[in-house]
């Protein structure tokens, strides 16, 4: 398992997975246990792990200049914030890499949409909303395709109240 965080972190550091569950009082028995090596693949930690594979070693070396881009830009403009600084960073990253032939492959297989999902601060409200938006487009989308196909207004009542109680994607129509 490899670990990039930016917390200080050791080379290596051994973890189980017992540990992140309380026991009962007197009952310190394991019947199961997942024991996982954790490497940090940071800029400087581990370079001979790092150095084995050419997509590891890529993927640090633009972390490393993400982060580095960050605090410079951070420096420069004290005023942004930080989503723009990170944002700013990982375009600066990418063309960095591409310029030295860091992971070409893969960021030449980047659309425009992927790239700005890469630059998109991801939270669950965002989330949510954008899927209760999917939700009423395709709840649109199948009362425009039964409209086409001339059922009464009865018709289309019955036919989304039925698919609503089957699997849930329409509210039922009263």
């Amino acid at each position: 398992m490899f670990s990039n965080g930016i917390a200080n972190y050791p080379d290596e550091k051994e973890l189980k997975l017992s540990t992140a569950f309380e026991r009962e009082e007197g009952n310190e028995e394991i019947n199961l246990e997942l024991t996982v090596r954790v490497y940090n693949i940071n800029k400087g930690h581990n370079e001979y792990l790092i150095e084995k594979n050419e997509t590891l070693s890529g993927y640090v070396e633009f972390v490393d200049r993400v982060r580095n881009y960050q605090e410079v830009l951070a420096k420069e403009k004290p005023g942004i914030n930080r989503e723009a600084v990170l944002n700013f960073a990982i375009v600066r990253a990418i063309e960095y890499c591409k310029h030295h032939n860091i992971l070409a492959d893969f960021w030449n297989r980047l659309t425009n949409e992927e790239v700005n999902m890469l630059t998109s601060e991801w939270n669950l409200e965002d989330a949510l909303a954008v899927r209760e938006e999917e939700a009423k487009q395709e709840e649109r989308d199948r009362i425009m395709e039964l409209l086409n196909r001339n059922y009464t207004v009865e018709q289309l009542k019955e036919i989304l109240t039925q698919e609503s109680n089957e699997c849930g994607i329409f509210r039922p129509i009263r």
